[in-house]
């Protein structure tokens, strides 16, 4: 065999022992991909139906958001708010899990999780290709695969168990969602320094301009990733020329404003809704409120970099964090800051200028904000922290691991990953354990509220169940997305409905800081009644919520029998049980009535009080009274009974004297009366006379 053939066939055993060596380490990385995506999801969804307790305002908000606008068919590109309102990303993203859930209330959480789970997998694609770009000609080469492989794997796991991005991905809000659209963003952009391709700089345009309808701190990654673009171009690029530089920005540019057009149309046009939030939690660093801004950014400075690895350094606030808890762990941090030094050394690599600009910008809204560091406006960042806390693999490769002896090797591997591994047992320890004990947890996430929905809920199946005061409305979202449409009934606190001898169990869940006398009338009302069970604020010992059961053999009212001789029909189902016991005073009559459903009504009545002279019923009234009942008609249902108080102003001119009172109904915008029947005796137009009372000192009338 020739020379020439001798090379030849070494040349052909080396590729293929090149191409088995790449195929083995795919299968590598897929595998370890796997894994470390597997302990992000065991993270992610092991006691989630219980842990966070409760659920926050803003999440409620959002999924009721989601479910009403999938109602609607309709797709705003906001949600305004009194609070500032949700970008549109966290409502569709829980519209579209909707569709697997049926409309679970915890699904905007699955949901989230979901999401962190894969923003794993897509961190790990990203830092491939930045830490894959190499400074000849921005190049990724097999060797640079390998190393940046490695590196992408230890940041996506320090990414998958830092603790604010389980805590968050557990959360249905959506400030994490920056974190997958920066990755996103940065991973087409570093694809798109490689190949040069103007197709890939639009499509980095297009992802940043979708990036900006996840959460307002998005708003700053135009700025980072046109401070990454320009200084790899100029630091590395340089030789292909301004103009095509221009243009591939350009672009860039076009596509992300395409892209944005709804929302920013929105923002044009609703100015406040794109200031307001940002007012807010500024008002005392950059607004009136900061006696000098240079101090209170200096300090926000401090606690933000504290807040990376220093104890008590970290958010307060218990919804975002466990109090005080840094972003780090110990061994992240010595990581972290190592990191830090290498980005300093090798500050002109590709991936250096990438991830200092990346963290530098996305830093700035935690910063900017009061009490910083706020964990809720730090997802930008985070991705490129956790990238920086695995680059001291890159430095001490060669040394550590591959300039040594077998078994030294395999011991500093073992070592790192024990340390790796205590990492996230201490993630774990202080999520599952520490965290999830935090008192503050049981206000912050609504708890009490959350419970007596979903008591609620569990009752519906097999009771009639009535929530006091009403409280399924938008400005309680927990009720709202537990028990909106459904058959729960309501009714306020100067008011009570109930069944005479239905065909089911009766189930009030009541709130006694907002109807305190309910409880009372319903005891007076249901005497065998009895009290089931009662939420209570673990914090202040207060009764946030009482449950009173009525079961179906008990349901007969107390006074039915006295009220079943003296009834008075209005229209075909309105029914009025006896005849108000009216007491008078000096400036009003106050007359306790009681209604009964005799079937359904599909409109909304009103009903009136009319105050006559004595003998003169046919005049003019002197004063009256026009509301509709405490549960309005259209909610009643076939033999319900509602008790509610009306009270009739007594003008303040009138004479003593003898009044009598008359009542009827209407449908209003017509005024059309409701015929009276079933009564003893009536006036013209409908009226049922209700009696006669004394006005005033009738004896010392002249």
């Amino acid at each position: 065999m020739s020379g020439v053939q001798r090379r030849l066939v070494l040349s052909r055993v080396e590729a293929d022992a090149e191409t088995q060596r790449t195929t083995s380490d795919r299968w590598s990385w897929v595998i370890g991909l796997l894994i470390v995506m597997g302990i992000a999801a065991f993270l992610r969804f092991y006691r989630l139906h219980e842990l966070p307790p409760g659920m926050w305002f803003d999440e409620a908000w959002s999924a009721v958001a989601a479910r009403e606008t999938a109602a609607q068919g309709v797709f705003p590109p906001y949600f305004a708010a009194s609070f500032g309102g949700m970008h549109p990303a966290i409502v569709y993203l829980t519209r579209f899990a909707n569709l697997f859930t049926g409309g679970h209330p915890l699904t905007i959480r699955y949901a989230l999780a979901v999401v962190g789970t894969l923003t794993v997998g897509l961190a790990f694609f990203c830092y491939r290709a930045i830490f894959g770009l190499k400074r000849e000609a921005l190049r990724l080469t097999i060797e640079a695969d390998r190393q940046s492989s490695i590196l992408a794997l230890l940041a996506a796991f320090i990414l998958a168990i830092t603790f604010p991005f389980l805590l968050f991905t557990r959360i249905g809000f959506e400030s994490s969602l920056v974190a997958p659209a920066s990755l996103l963003v940065f991973w087409c952009l570093a694809v798109a320094l490689r190949k040069g391709k103007a197709g890939w700089y639009g499509l980095t345009g297009a992802v940043l301009g979708l990036s900006l309808y996840s959460f307002d701190t998005a708003r700053f990654l135009p700025f980072a990733v046109s401070l990454a673009y320009w200084g790899v171009v100029l630091l590395h690029q340089r030789e292909a020329g301004w103009r095509r530089h221009l243009l591939n920005f350009a672009w860039l540019t076009l596509a992300a404003l395409v892209v944005f057009a709804p929302l920013g149309r929105y923002f044009f046009l609703n100015w406040e809704q794109f200031t307001e939030r940002a007012g807010i939690t500024t008002y005392h660093t950059l607004g009136p409120g900061a006696k000098s801004v240079p101090l209170a950014l200096l300090r926000n400075v401090w606690r933000t970099v504290g807040g990376l690895s220093l104890p008590r350094f970290g958010d307060v606030i218990a919804r975002h964090n466990l109090p005080g808890r840094p972003l780090f762990d110990l061994f992240l941090s010595i990581l972290f800051w190592l990191g830090v030094g290498v980005l300093g050394w090798r500050w002109k690599r590709p991936f250096s200028i990438i991830l200092i600009s990346w963290a530098g910008v996305m830093l700035l809204p935690v910063i900017l904000t009061d009490g910083a560091p706020t964990y809720t406006r730090i997802f930008g960042a985070i991705p490129a922290l956790a990238a920086m806390a695995a680059l001291p693999y890159s430095v001490c490769r060669k040394p550590c691991f591959e300039n040594r002896s077998r078994l030294t090797a395999d011991s500093l591997r073992l070592t790192v990953l024990a340390l790796l591994l205590l990492s996230l047992a201490t993630t774990a320890y202080d999520y599952f354990e520490r965290w999830a004990d935090e008192p503050a947890l049981y206000d912050q996430f609504q708890v009490g509220e959350w419970q007596a929905a979903m008591l609620a809920k569990e009752r519906l199946a097999t009771d009639t169940v009535y929530l006091v005061p009403a409280q399924v409305a938008p400005e309680v979202p927990t009720f709202d997305l537990v028990l909106g449409g459904s058959n729960i009934r309501e009714f306020g606190a100067n008011c009570l409905a109930g069944q005479a001898e239905g065909k089911r169990p009766l189930t009030y869940i009541l709130k006694p800081s907002s109807a305190p006398d309910t409880l009372a009338a319903l005891q007076a009302v249901y005497p065998q009644g009895a009290m089931a069970e009662s939420i209570i604020s673990p914090l202040t010992g207060e009764e946030l919520f009482s449950v009173f059961h009525v079961p179906i053999h008990n349901q007969r009212p107390a006074d039915n029998e006295q009220r079943a001789t003296a009834n008075a029909q209005f229209g075909e189902n309105i029914q009025l049980l006896g005849r108000p016991e009216m007491v008078v005073t000096e400036t009003a009559v106050t007359l306790p009535f009681t209604w009964q459903a005799r079937g359904h009504l599909s409109a909304d009545h009103t009903y009136f009080v009319h105050l006559y002279q004595a003998g003169a019923e046919d005049e003019p009234p002197l004063a009256q009274l026009d509301q509709q009942p405490c549960l309005v008609t259209s909610r009643w249902h076939e033999g319900e009974i509602v008790r509610e108080t009306a009270v009739l102003p007594i003008p303040a001119h009138l004479p003593p004297g003898e009044y009598t009172l008359g009542l009827g109904w209407y449908t209003w915008p017509t005024f059309e009366r409701l015929p009276l029947t079933n009564s003893t005796d009536s006036w013209s137009g409908n009226r049922l006379p209700l009696g006669q009372i004394t006005i005033g000192d009738t004896e010392a009338t002249p």
